[in-house]
């Protein structure tokens, strides 16, 4: 976390986030939320509601820290389907709730990684890939 200054949020995961946290727990970064719908900025997040690819290619030629995505699926999908992703870092957790939205999108480019580690934290498994250069 110490290497990452801003991180990137779909809409409906800041909702999910906002509803199940105490308190938004990404405090101190740059936050910013794509959304469709025009919402009002506050104090922790930023919206952007157009021009995304735009928008993310402007951030990445800022020099600071990694830019981490959170999720959701829209977002990712729409990354990797316009190279935006030089890697993943996935965790997993071992709590099932039952219903929720996937990862992936089923029309994702193929795209290949090579898995470069896999860490331990209590009960959660992180598996970090990178992006195979193709």
């Amino acid at each position: 976390m110490k290497t990452i200054d801003t991180i990137l949020i779909g809409r409906v995961t800041y909702d999910w986030i906002m509803k199940h946290e105490n308190e938004f727990p990404y405090k101190g970064k740059e936050c910013y939320v794509f959304s469709k719908e025009k919402r009002d900025n506050n104090k922790d997040v930023t919206f952007i509601h157009n021009n995304i690819i735009g928008f993310i290619n402007q951030l990445k030629t800022k020099n600071g820290g990694k830019i981490w995505l959170v999720g959701g699926s829209k977002l990712v999908s729409e990354l990797i389907n316009t190279n935006l992703v030089d890697e993943l870092i996935i965790q997993i957790v071992p709590v099932l709730i039952g219903d929720g939205i996937p990862l992936f999108k089923k029309k994702n480019n193929q795209t290949k990684f090579t898995l470069k580690s896999i860490n331990r934290y209590n009960q959660f498994v992180e598996l970090n890939y990178e992006l195979l250069n193709n």
